[in-house]
């Protein structure tokens, strides 16, 4: 593996680390955490039961309840509910090696960080009384989830297998 390739992995494992710091700092009241926790479970769920698309291709809707969680909880609910996803995509159809795992842990936290950051800079209230004042800032949310999800798993494929990133993104 280049020692690009391990820079980056080192980077995005310790982006992950601080975004479920900043998470598990803002955890919600506790009277409200079985629902954080319920959304954790349903974003495995999610996870797990991936929608097939084209060709050998398939989407999760996990960020789904993810978005929930940021509409409920704020930036750290949906760092938090993408735990869920997480754990199933590290055990889920097969066990990953332990570096596969600490990497897309770190992806998924950190798409989720960025995304709520957007939101919250859009000024997207939560918890969120009226879709449409929500709106906007939701759509940038989740533009910025897809972008940043996707290039951050097309850069790690194209740092360790020498494909040309672009190309890696356009398939992915």
């Amino acid at each position: 593996m280049s020692r690009a390739a391990k820079y980056y992995i080192g980077m995005v494992v310790l982006g992950g680390l601080v975004s479920l710091a900043y998470g598990a700092m803002r955890l919600p009241q506790p009277d409200k955490i079985w629902v954080l926790a319920l959304l954790v479970v349903l974003c495995g769920l999610a996870q797990a039961a991936p929608v097939p698309l084209f060709s050998n291709s398939s989407v999760s809707v996990a960020f789904a309840m993810s978005f929930i969680s940021l509409l409920l909880f704020g930036p750290a609910g949906a760092i938090l509910a993408n735990l869920g996803s997480a754990a199933v995509h590290a055990l889920y159809p097969k066990r990953r090696p332990w570096y596969k795992i600490i990497f897309n842990t770190g992806v998924f936290t950190i798409s989720a960080a960025l995304a709520g950051a957007t939101y919250v800079e859009l000024q997207g209230p939560w918890p969120v009384r009226d879709l449409t004042s929500a709106a906007i800032p939701l759509g940038a949310a989740a533009l910025v989830y897809f972008l940043v999800n996707t290039g951050m798993i097309s850069l790690v494929v194209s740092l360790t297998t020498g494909a040309d990133f672009r190309k890696v993104f356009n398939e992915n």
